[in-house]
């Protein structure tokens, strides 16, 4: 974040409210809890990979 602006622009963008709401209406420690709070999703083909026999016996030394 380089800006204010930029932190308010992705805020009307997440959240669908206007530059005068993100500005005006809603208080900046409650925004930052509910960017805090979000939940963060990983697939799940990037957690877990299946390993060989062979990357077992390599990474035990066997």
């Amino acid at each position: 974040m380089h800006s204010p602006f930029g932190f308010h622009y992705q805020v009307c963008k997440l959240f669908g409210w206007t530059m005068h709401e993100v500005l005006w209406k809603v208080p900046r420690a409650q925004i930052m809890l509910m960017i805090a709070d979000q939940p963060g999703f990983v697939k799940a083909d990037k957690i877990v990979r299946k390993a060989s026999k062979k990357d077992l016996d390599g990474l035990f030394g066997l």
